[in-house]
């Protein structure tokens, strides 16, 4: 309204992502969504988003190249970082002495989080083997009735936990989950990934093979790779990954070097100080001719 030069920042694809779940499907809600995103990209001066394929989409639904700038989200490195499996979070469930794998977050349609409760269900006669699932969102209520109707023995459902705790949580596991449902990877990269790299373990990563997320597992060589949707095939590669502990030390010391050098705050920050800068000389040239 007052034509202020302004940053759009895309962390995911909207309206895309919900279309590719099913969660919208009037024609007419899409088509005024769609025209709203074009006006966005139209007025933004610059528009940032967080991973490669993601621009991609961006340049193929006619956004131009120059227009956008990509800059991963932040993970505060002080906050998040290694520390002893041994904790008090993980004393207080029984966790040190056993292979966990953890998904903490939100419980949407958008992380096919039934998966995780079919594999820990297959995997329930492996005795060293726990499953953790915490936070909150719309299909919580149905993932814990599916537990519970399992009864399953190996796994653990919490309510959404306070965020001073996550570093001991994701500290207390040794595969941590981050699932993305079949089409959407080209649409977003979770940010918690960067916090459990930073707290230097190994990802679990059930999203599509030319995704974001999949790709910097692959670059980076910190975590598993398994095809979403797939419970069998989460079960395999957990139970696999537990009779490798060192490999995923591995791996997650690959991550925590990877986040320090390329996702943390200070790194971060410094691109959007150098973007902000250019667009700021950028327009005052303009104003001047």
């Amino acid at each position: 309204f007052h034509r202020v030069p302004f940053i759009y920042n895309v962390q995911e694809i909207y309206p895309d992502i919900l279309i590719r779940m099913g969660v919208i499907r009037n024609a007419g809600l899409i088509g005024t969504l769609y025209k709203l995103e074009k006006f966005i990209y139209r007025c933004a001066n610059r528009i940032t988003i967080i991973a490669p394929n993601m621009a991609a989409r961006l340049r193929q639904k006619g956004v131009p190249a120059d227009k956008i700038a990509i800059i991963p989200n932040f993970v505060d490195t002080d906050f998040f970082r290694p520390l002893d499996k041994e904790n008090d979070f993980s004393r207080k469930y029984n966790l040190p002495d056993q292979f966990v794998v953890s998904y903490a977050g939100n419980m949407g349609p958008a992380q096919g989080l039934e998966h995780f409760v079919e594999a820990a269900n297959l995997l329930r006669n492996e005795s060293h083997i726990s499953f953790l699932m915490m936070g909150d969102g719309i299909l919580r209520a149905d993932l814990a009735r599916r537990a519970q109707q399992l009864r399953l023995p190996n796994f653990i459902f919490l309510p959404y936990q306070p965020y001073a705790l996550m570093p001991q949580i994701y500290a207390a596991s040794d595969l941590s989950l981050v699932p993305l449902v079949p089409e959407t990877g080209g649409d977003a990269l979770p940010s918690k990934v960067y916090r459990i790299m930073a707290c230097r373990r190994a990802l679990l990563v059930a999203a599509d093979h030319d995704s974001d997320l999949a790709a910097l597992v692959r670059d980076v060589d910190c975590g598993i790779l398994v095809e979403p949707g797939a419970p069998r095939a989460l079960a395999d590669a957990i139970r696999e990954a537990a009779r490798r502990p060192d490999y995923l030390k591995e791996m997650g010391r690959k991550a925590y070097n990877y986040a320090l050098k390329y996702y943390a705050r200070p790194v971060i920050t410094g691109q959007y100080d150098l973007l902000i800068r250019s667009m700021i000389c950028y327009e005052r040239n303009q104003a001047q001719t």
